[in-house]
């Protein structure tokens, strides 16, 4: 749990695992927190494009100012960070010393990510036509041995710009399975089913699965379906198919 310190009251809050953005909009209303502050993720500024890209752990500080006075008027992180007031009676001090701790070891990247071409689903494609898309597997995970962390699964259409040319409507369904391909509960509900995937659009070209970093999984196509345009002529052939990348990052 992480705590949430604004003037005069405290709070403890699940932060852990949310990104910068999130965190803002969860605690926007309670907190006043406008669209003008300036995140800063211990003592650091925390650019506003990468918001949404910058994810929080329970022992992170966060804190929101004001541009013009620079203020912090709401700062979330450990429990160190609240101000204890006991029977009235304040105790100053300070303490300073060095430690200097050892890493036991290096290994490589804390993940691989590969390719996956052997079921992959293959689409034929009609002017005029609306079509469904088959399943397949997309790409393989596979952490470091020992690795201590979560994952997050960056999901993109990376060509949308010649998608749009032959298409109205393309929907991919894009689901995470485990080791023993069982459906990951990637929308955290704390639930495990059919509702656990992300739709990947041509107006949303990108989706985020949350992944444990104790297992491999497999990205998958669940499947989907399209509405081409009528100019098929117009087309060429490397322009009807999505290409689809995936980024793995730690949360």
């Amino acid at each position: 749990m992480t705590g949430i310190v604004c003037k005069d009251c405290y709070e403890r809050a699940d932060l852990g695992g949310l990104s910068v953005a999130e965190a803002r909009q969860q605690l926007g209303g309670k907190f006043g927190i406008t669209d003008k502050a300036v995140a800063k993720l211990n003592g650091k500024k925390v650019p506003a494009s990468l918001e949404a890209r910058t994810y929080l752990s329970s022992d992170d500080n966060l804190s929101f100012a004001e541009v013009s006075s620079r203020r912090a008027i709401m700062a979330a992180g450990a429990l160190s960070l609240a101000v204890l007031i006991i029977g009235g009676v304040f105790a100053y001090g300070f303490m300073n010393n060095t430690s200097r701790h050892a890493i036991s070891s290096a290994g490589a990247d804390f993940a691989s990510v590969t390719e996956i071409n052997s079921t992959r689903p293959v689409v034929k494609t009609f002017g005029s036509f609306k079509g469904g898309i088959g399943a397949g597997d997309l790409f393989a995970i596979e952490p470091a041995v020992d690795f201590p962390g979560n994952l997050v699964a960056t999901v993109s259409l990376t060509n949308v710009d010649s998608l749009v040319k032959c298409y109205r409507v393309m929907n991919l369904l894009i689901e995470a399975r485990d080791s023993s391909d069982t459906t990951v509960d990637i929308n955290r509900d704390s639930y495990q089913n059919g509702e656990d995937y992300a739709l990947l659009t041509l107006n949303n070209g990108t989706v985020d699965l949350h992944l444990a970093g104790s297992d491999n999984y497999t990205i998958r196509l669940k499947g989907g379906y399209y509405v081409s345009h009528v100019y098929s002529h117009r087309w060429s052939s490397g322009e009807t198919s999505p290409v689809i990348y995936c980024t793995i990052g730690q949360r």
